[in-house]
């Protein structure tokens, strides 16, 4: 009687024993025949509920574990235990004879002793959706994590460095990433594709981002860039079509190819004052963008850099600009406003860049704002503009590069001792000018009899004829100055 009490005791302690091993890290299996014994002895699974095992292992046993699970229908989370593996080889996890990647590996945990992941390591885990890296690893190789479309999150530890060529690219199912702030570089195409991504923040010991590396990531919705950042790759967010703004760091000195091409969503960008090159399509079929203001840095905008950005309506170019390539401003259909703070020399101003004829209308008007009434219009005009002193008495004048903008101003003088006070309104085509005395308008410094006059009062309204380019107010009984108004075509 009691050796049988002995022997249920006995039972229920093994009952308990495995049943406790199932749990946590599950079963513990020494060899590669014994992980197929136990697994052929596993009833049909599915990824979310794999079969957990715990196996030390070094590089030849790595090997042969590998390709049991890889030879299995059930699905293995798999926990590395013990210190004799130092590295994961390339391509560990992947067939490449077959171009396969290990399918029904689902999780796995990489002992601290590693301290290298190889080429391709995990590349087709399409089931994997969790890895742990230990500290001890310092870089993620080139397309470590290649297509491993179910892998929702990933923590890399802060003793990475770098991450590498195509690393976690098409991690459809990714959707956030945490980067230390020891990684200096994301290879390219790192995360491209990962098109469930929705934001990203890069620290300030990134130094460069190459070509592509968020490119095709259509939810990323905000990117965080330091100023550490001295280069950022082509097309390294092409085709973030959820991106609504971005702010490029101060420490970037050149936007490179297509970086934000495609960017549909993208309606704010700010670029600072460190950017000297705007290259190639660089915001080319940013079709949301509203407006931008190339600073006073920039010195060349390459050919196509906002083709097809079909909202935007206001461009103010920078003092530093000498160069304008084809197609800048091309399919622009909606900008009505474009703002020139320097002088472009006409063969560095290529002739396609604008709709209509704006860029022969400033190489005969020069610095200026030019607009056109509609997107529909071929024709631009420059806007009249002042920057006459106001309360200057006896005299007012403006220089040949004031301009004057559709507003009223009003200016004051003396006459024979007298104070008095004049008005100029400027409309698009119309100036009106009202004072209690006022002497002769001429035209060019011709006397009056070019353009059109309606007097009525002490109100004279005055229509510029096509081909006039100055107006100039000749005093007849008291002094008004040099004060002349600049018309455009």
């Amino acid at each position: 009687m009691k050796s049988k009490f002995k022997a249920i005791i006995f039972t229920l302690t093994m009952v308990v024993f495995f049943s406790v091993a199932a749990c946590g890290n599950g079963q513990t299996l020494n060899s590669a025949e014994a992980l197929k014994e136990y697994l052929d002895k596993q009833p049909a699974n599915s990824p979310d509920k794999p079969i957990k095992v715990t196996m030390a292992a070094n590089a030849p046993m790595l090997e042969k574990i590998v390709a049991t699970i890889m030879s299995t229908d059930k699905y293995v989370s798999l926990n590395l235990s013990g210190n004799a593996l130092t590295s994961i080889p390339d391509y560990a996890f992947f067939d490449r004879p077959t171009q396969k990647g290990c399918a029904t590996l689902t999780a796995i945990t990489i002992p601290n002793s590693v301290t290298s992941i190889g080429i391709g390591a995990f590349a087709f885990c399409a089931n994997l959706t969790s890895i742990t890296i230990p500290s001890s690893v310092t870089s993620i190789n080139t397309a470590t994590f290649f297509r491993c479309s179910s892998l929702a999150s990933v923590t890399i530890p802060n003793s990475v460095d770098s991450i590498g060529l195509n690393a976690f690219r098409y991690c459809t199912s990714l959707t956030s990433i945490t980067i230390p702030n020891r990684v200096t570089s994301i290879g390219n195409s790192a995360f491209a594709d990962c098109t469930n991504l929705t934001s990203i923040t890069i620290p300030s010991s990134v130094t460069n981002i190459e070509i592509g590396a968020f490119s095709g990531c259509t939810s990323l919705s905000s990117v965080t860039m330091s100023n550490g950042i001295k280069s950022i790759g082509e097309k390294a967010f092409y085709n973030c079509t959820s991106l609504t703004s971005v702010t490029i760091p101060n420490s970037v000195t050149s936007i490179a190819p297509v970086t934000f091409g495609g960017c549909t969503r993208l309606t704010s960008i700010t670029i600072p004052d460190s950017v000297t090159n705007i290259e190639e399509w660089a915001f080319g079929g940013c079709a949301s963008l509203a407006s931008v203001t190339i600073p006073n840095s920039v010195k060349d905008i390459w050919a196509n850099a906002f083709n097809g950005c079909t909202s935007l309506a206001n461009v103010t170019i920078g003092a530093s600009v000498a160069s304008i390539g084809p197609y800048v401003f091309y399919d622009c259909n909606s900008l009505t406003s474009v703002t020139f703070q320097s002088t472009i020399a006409s063969r560095n101003f290529d002739s396609t860049p604008f709709p209509g004829d704006l860029r022969a209308k400033y190489l005969s008007g020069g610095i200026g704002i030019y607009t056109r009434p509609n997107s529909s219009s071929s024709t631009w005009s420059k806007q009249l503009t002042n920057d006459i002193n106001a309360e200057s008495p006896s005299r007012n004048s403006a220089g040949s590069n004031n301009r004057l903008v559709n507003t009223t101003y009003q200016f004051k003088g003396y006459y024979d001792h007298d104070y008095f006070e004049f008005t100029f309104d400027f409309g698009t085509n119309n100036v009106r000018f009202s004072a209690a005395e006022w002497g002769e308008l001429g035209i060019g410094g011709v006397k009056p009899g070019i353009g059109t006059y309606q007097v009525s009062g002490d109100k004279v309204k005055m229509t510029f004829p096509d081909g006039v380019l100055d107006v100039t107010l000749i005093g007849n009984s008291f002094e008004i100055g040099n004060f002349i108004l600049r018309k455009i075509n």
